[in-house]
């Protein structure tokens, strides 16, 4: 027996979103490697060591950055296939969470760097709500893909 998937007309609003999750990791990159230079933290260096990181500003701030980013390389490859999932039953909502998603994520980001870990908090209702939805409409998703071939 054999399963064919149609790609819906509206699948394009899910690419574009996956793309941005793309530009989402490129902005980030830069960020680390910008709050890298002005804490003077060599390659291949991670993290500035914790007592560098509480004497110097900078390099507490490359330390929040490089974290940010950390944390979004983490999860990033389970809400993009969630979202590449949800997509083929229901495109523009699954595009449209993981905008939501990508958006939290600048704003998580910004707040990391600016702030500390206290400011990212802010961005992280927005930020697990839709990636909990994704995580909800891929596993729905998949769950339809199943049982619709039986």
């Amino acid at each position: 027996m054999s399963v064919s998937i149609t790609v819906p007309a509206q699948y394009g609003f899910v690419i574009a979103a996956v793309a941005s999750t793309a530009w989402l990791g490129l902005w980030q990159g830069w960020s680390v490697g910008r709050a890298r230079k002005a804490a003077g933290i060599a390659y291949p260096q991670a993290y500035a060591e914790q007592a560098v990181a509480e004497k110097s500003e900078a390099a507490f701030r490359f330390n929040c950055a490089q974290r940010a980013h950390s944390n979004t390389l983490e999860i990033i490859p389970y809400v993009i296939t969630m979202g590449l999932i949800w997509g083929l039953k229901q495109p523009v909502y699954s595009a449209a969470a993981l905008e939501v998603w990508v958006l939290a994520r600048i704003w998580y980001t910004r707040g990391y760097i600016k702030n500390g870990p206290k400011g990212r908090m802010a961005s992280m209702r927005p930020g697990f709500l839709s990636m909990f939805v994704l995580f909800g409409g891929g596993s729905w998703a998949a769950y339809k893909f199943v049982v619709d071939s039986l």
